[in-house]
C-alpha cells in the first residue's frame, strides 16, 4: 500500500484535457457571463437613450428646430436622423448579440452580425443646434463608439475561439479523454 501511494505521489497528474484548455474553458464561461451582463446593461442604456432622444425630437426639439435659421433647421433634421439611425444600429447589434449568447452551441453556423457603419456628425454643424440636441447627439455618438469597440473585441475573440477547426479539435480531445478514463 505504501509503495503504491509513493508511486502515485510521483506520477504526473493526468487531466482529461490539457491544463491550458481548462483555463480557457473557465475563461470562456466567465467571458460569456460577463458578456451577457454587459450586453444587458448596454441594452437598458440604449433603450433609455432611445426614449430620451425620441421624446426630445418629437417634442421640445421641434420647437427648437423652428426657432433656428434655415441652415440650422436642415442640420437639426439631419442630425436627428443620424442619432436615431445610430440608436437603431446599436439596438439591432445588441439584440443580435444577446440572442447569440443565449444559444451557444458548437461552432457558429454563420458569422455574427457586425455593427453597421453610420456617418459621423460634423462638429461645426453641431454648434448650430440647441444645447439639448447637442447633448443627446453626443450621447448617441459616445454609446455608438463604446459598442463599436465591443463589437471589435467580440469579433476578434470569436475569430480565435469559435473557429470550426478548434471546435472539432476540442471535441476530439474530449472524446479521447473520455475513452481513456473508461
Amino acid at each position: 500500500m505504501k509503495v503504491k501511494a509513493a508511486r502515485l505521489a510521483n506520477a504526473p497528474l493526468f487531466l482529461p484535457f490539457p491544463p491550458w484548455q481548462t483555463i480557457a474553458m473557465n475563461d470562456r464561461q466567465a467571458n460569456q457571463m460577463l458578456s451577457q451582463k454587459v450586453i444587458e446593461a448596454l441594452m437598458i442604456e440604449a433603450l433609455l437613450l432611445n426614449d430620451e432622444v425620441r421624446s426630445y425630437f418629437e417634442g421640445q426639439g421641434r420647437d427648437d428646430c423652428f426657432a433656428l435659421e434655415p441652415l440650422g433647421q436642415v442640420t437639426h433634421a439631419v442630425e436627428a436622423l443620424k442619432a436615431t439611425t445610430r440608436l437603431m444600429h446599436i439596438s439591432a447589434w445588441l439584440m443580435s448579440r444577446r440572442s447569440r449568447l443565449a444559444v451557444d452551441e458548437g461552432p457558429p453556423k454563420s458569422s455574427p452580425a457586425r455593427l453597421g457603419k453610420v456617418e459621423a456628425s460634423e462638429g461645426n454643424a453641431l454648434s448650430l443646434l440647441p444645447e439639448e440636441a447637442q447633448r443627446l447627439i453626443g450621447a448617441t455618438l459616445e454609446l455608438f463608439e463604446r459598442v463599436k469597440r465591443l463589437d471589435k473585441r467580440f469579433s476578434t475573440f470569436e475569430a480565435i475561439s469559435h473557429s470550426p477547426t478548434q471546435f472539432m479539435q476540442r471535441a476530439i480531445e474530449q472524446r479521447l479523454a473520455a475513452s481513456l478514463l473508461s
